[in-house]
């Protein structure tokens, strides 16, 4: 019995959606599988058997879509950031023993500052320093300048939590800035195990006479969860 060509088709994307059910693109290839069955459905063809398992998979994949946005944005109330608030002198320091003193924690809304220790539901963040730098093999853009923002990053988490320098975004004076790189710092990738720690700079360039300069770090891709970092110049 002949198949219809876009019975075929809806079943081999209705199966690529509920493999990729779990990602952001997952539920493009869900629709385009129904899409398809329908057409394949309203041909005058028989054997639309096929058709007909491309459109249940292609239902699958669009329901496993939603099934895993609601797992993964279920505990965004949990990852809400949490100042940790040392004693006077380890802010100075900028918590660098952080982990050996005795701390105690405070919702904060409004952004973190150089030498404050952030922690969401996985990672401990420090924010360590801030500064301009420049580079031997690269120049900014006229009345621009390169500045380094440096952390340390925690695992706190009993699994492995990946940290990359993509997740931040840069601000100065709300416009969004462009990354940079420093050629004799360490970026901040790393994936950590658990109780393991990194230490590392992000770059970006940024006007000289910007005022405001603000960071935000993503925790959680799904949620949208940020960390946000605010530097005065």
């Amino acid at each position: 019995m002949k198949q219809s060509g876009f019975g075929i088709a809806s079943l081999v994307c209705g199966i690529a959606g509920i493999l990729l059910a779990c990602v952001a693109i997952g539920i493009v290839p869900a629709i385009v599988g129904i899409v398809f069955a329908i057409i394949a459905l309203v041909q005058k063809n028989k054997g639309n058997g096929t058709a007909i398992g491309g459109l249940v998979c292609s239902i699958v994949g669009i329901i496993t879509f939603f099934l895993a946005m609601f797992v993964f944005t279920s505990d965004d109330t949990n990852d809400t950031p949490k100042k940790v608030s040392s004693n006077e002198e380890t802010q100075i320091q900028a918590t660098e023993n952080h982990s050996t003193e005795t701390a105690t924690e405070e919702k904060v809304n409004e952004p973190f500052e150089v030498g404050d220790t952030v922690e969401t539901e996985d990672l401990r963040i420090t924010f360590l320093k801030a500064e301009p730098y420049t580079d031997e093999y690269d120049e900014p853009a006229k009345g621009h300048e390169f500045y380094k923002f440096e952390f340390e990053f925690v695992n706190i988490s009993d699994s492995d939590q990946y940290v990359s320098s993509w997740d931040f975004n840069c601000y100065a004076d709300g416009y969004d800035m462009e990354s940079a790189y420093s050629s004799e710092d360490k970026d901040l990738d790393a994936t950590l195990s658990a109780g393991k720690k990194t230490k590392g700079v992000v770059c970006f360039e940024i006007p000289k006479d910007a005022k405001d300069i603000s960071l935000e770090y993503e925790t959680n891709y799904w949620s949208e969860s940020k960390v946000c970092f605010e530097v005065k110049k």
